[in-house]
């Protein structure tokens, strides 16, 4: 049942994302980094190494989860076209719910701990307990997207928890763009796009796919999102100042 196995997922990647970032949020920057990527590969090897989940054969699901209510099927996520839509209907939600999020007091919150963590502490803003809540939000949202790969391939494997996952979905972000909610989006759009073209016209395209991120990395700082800025003339978007952020959520 989908009511049943979804939440447990999400909610249980979530309570995983709680007692890693306790402890991983303790640290700064690329020490913060490492510490999460060591995480990730402790949990590799503890379901390699082990019978949890099938060990190094992962673990096989023969079947798609069942959305119906009262025994009536609502969404037969069998049909290909069916699960797609469903996805796609998960990644609208997930951006509206981000973009609701980064726009709420909390949001102006984390971004002012951000900017200026010392100006935001000694305003009374509670730092590591909003970093912590977003690192649960991060897990949560890890969570859904893993359910819906082991959904969509019916297999899960040890190495989704290796750190070249992580360093992939870091270059998406990098590409796409750090400060924007759909920045990550367009960054997968991108990278896996690339990707597609690549192996399709040349045995190395590895080392063509490698040099082309640091060149978009080199020349595009901000990410692809850039290039829209650049083609339109839209200004930049201007940070708000720490003492505004604070306005704002001391009002609400």
């Amino acid at each position: 049942s989908f009511w049943l196995s979804f939440p447990i997922a999400v909610g249980l990647a979530a309570g995983v994302a709680a007692i890693i970032g306790a402890l991983a949020l303790r640290t700064r920057g690329v020490y913060f980094i490492m510490v999460t990527l060591a995480f990730g590969e402790m949990l590799f090897f503890l379901f390699h190494d082990t019978k949890l989940a099938g060990g190094s054969d992962g673990a096989f699901i023969n079947y798609k989860p069942e959305v119906a209510i009262a025994g009536r099927m609502l969404i037969d996520l069998e049909k290909p076209i069916v699960f797609y839509f469903a996805v796609l209907a998960f990644v609208v939600l997930t951006i509206a719910v981000l973009t609701m999020l980064v726009r709420s007091p909390f949001g102006h919150a984390l971004a002012a701990a951000r900017d200026n963590e010392r100006r935001a502490g000694s305003l009374g803003f509670p730092i590591f307990r909003l970093r912590l809540i977003a690192f649960v939000i991060s897990g949560g949202l890890a969570g859904v997207a893993g359910y819906l790969a082991a959904a969509q391939f019916g297999f899960v494997a040890p190495q989704m928890l290796g750190w070249h996952v992580s360093a992939t979905i870091l270059v998406m972000v990098l590409i796409g763009g750090l400060r924007s909610v759909a920045g990550p989006l367009v960054g997968a759009f991108v990278l896996m796009g690339l990707e597609e073209v690549l192996k399709s016209n040349t045995e190395y395209w590895k080392l063509i796919e490698g040099l082309a991120v640091i060149a978009i990395v080199l020349l595009l700082p901000n990410g692809v999102r850039h290039l829209l800025t650049a083609a339109f003339g839209q200004a930049e978007e201007r940070a708000p100042d720490i003492s505004d952020k604070a306005a704002k959520v001391n009002h609400a």
